[in-house]
């Protein structure tokens, strides 16, 4: 679903919603998204043991996908084993300009929770958290990697996903390095199935927000200045949209 920058706001039906909360002086966002487009210092996505990395298909981009892949080869040099589920790769993150690394998950294939499933992700996610600490990376990103070909239920997926939070920031965060954690979907319902399951389990409320267009394009519309359209629409990646409009404009 693209992004139109032209005179017109979106249509209605084009709500995102989104919800910050402040967590142990840490700043959690629950956003409707591409992750493709949402900036942070690192994003996590899942791989299995043998690095098949059939799960790099929430890219919908062929040449991002291989690009990647060709980042974990890289990354592993000659090292041809199977990864234990739970281990962790950082890479390089390819034709991804948003983000400066990837860190890949190996998540294991559900098996009825009999062989310690939940713990290996959760610790996964933890060490994840830490090793992000000890980078010096300020937003870590993440999305929901443990559903679909895994076969981990959706429940278990948002339950470790925040038990690991709940478990770096209550127990493990040695400084306040990390500032931000994003949980970004393009799916409402997936983002509003994590966020509710967070709120339940830390006893933190907080406002959602649905508006028919980001924050960052909310300027875009302002007809008071200028100069900010200019700004948004080029941090946006737009420029080609806006001057395409205008140059239709002009020749009617």
């Amino acid at each position: 679903m693209g992004i139109c920058c032209c005179k017109n706001e979106p249509q209605a039906e084009e709500k995102f919603h989104q919800t910050n909360i402040t967590y142990k002086d840490v700043h959690i966002i629950f956003k409707q998204g591409f992750i493709k487009r949402e900036e942070a210092d690192i994003l996590v996505i899942s791989t299995d043991s043998f690095i098949s990395n059939k799960s790099t298909s929430i890219f919908d981009e062929d040449m991002i996908i291989q690009s990647i892949n060709q980042e974990i080869k890289s990354a592993r040099g000659r090292n041809e084993e199977p990864l234990k589920t739970g281990e962790i790769i950082f890479s390089s993150p390819g034709l991804l300009k948003n983000v400066k690394e990837l860190a890949h998950l190996a998540v294991p294939i559900w098996r009825g929770g009999n062989y310690n499933e939940k713990e290996k992700i959760i610790n996964g996610y933890v060490n994840i958290l830490k090793k992000c600490e000890e980078k010096e990376y300020q937003i870590v990103m993440f999305t929901d990697i443990t559903s679909g070909r895994f076969g981990i239920p959706k429940q278990l997926g948002a339950e470790c996903f925040i038990s690991a939070l709940k478990i770096y920031l209550e127990k493990e965060k040695k400084n306040n390095q990390i500032t931000t954690i994003k949980f970004i979907h393009q799916s409402k319902q997936n983002v509003l199935f994590f966020e509710d399951f967070f709120q339940k389990d830390s006893g933190v409320k907080a406002k959602s927000d649905d508006s028919e267009y980001s924050d960052h394009l909310k300027l875009a519309y302002s007809p008071d200045d200028n100069s900010k359209i200019e700004k948004v629409v080029e941090m946006n990646g737009l420029v080609g949209n806006k001057n395409n409009q205008s140059e239709k404009e002009n020749k009617e």
